[in-house]
């Protein structure tokens, strides 16, 4: 029989996945593997799932999981930093302005930055994220970070000082 991949239980599901793994949550799991794409981690996730596991799994769980797990950790901040890091990795890997189509990939790294849409304490909404977004992409836009500057992950001090400014998420 088979059930919606949204169906209760969800996070569950994909918590029991990466548990056989020897990960915690998924918070530990995505943290552990560093400059690596939400799409690739799914992918490992898939590859260690068993049975129909693997097809009840989609991207957004992962994410989502990733910000659920994040914030009962008290780090959803660093999460959602860690989100915008690991969109640079994977759209300007090469640097904030090197190589070609420049203007394209910045879009994809804005456009790509997933926001957490289960974590409903912080009462914030869509419009909320999106205001957050715009400002922190125009103040990154304003520091006109060196060429080959791509963040590793939510350390970067670039981040960091974007963050400070703009998020009151603790």
């Amino acid at each position: 029989m088979s059930t919606s991949v949204w169906s209760a239980g969800w996070p569950d599901r994909l918590r029991s996945i990466i548990g056989k793994q020897g990960e915690n949550d998924v918070f530990q799991f995505v943290m552990l593997r560093k400059g690596e794409s939400f799409g690739k981690l799914l992918g490992t996730i898939r590859k260690t799932a068993e049975g129909d596991a693997a097809k009840e799994i989609c991207l957004q769980h992962l994410i989502q999981t990733f910000y659920l797990d994040a914030d009962t950790a008290g780090q959803l901040r660093e999460a959602v930093c860690e989100s915008l890091a690991r969109s640079f990795c994977q759209y300007m890997p090469s640097g904030w302005n090197t190589g070609k189509k420049i203007r394209e990939r910045r879009i994809d790294v804005q456009s790509h930055w997933e926001f957490p849409s289960v974590v409903t304490h912080q009462n914030w909404e869509y419009e909320d994220w999106q205001q957050f977004r715009t400002q922190v992409w125009s103040d990154l836009e304003e520091m006109n970070p060196p060429a080959d500057w791509c963040p590793a992950d939510h350390e970067d001090p670039l981040l960091q000082q974007l963050f400070e400014k703009h998020c009151p998420i603790s």
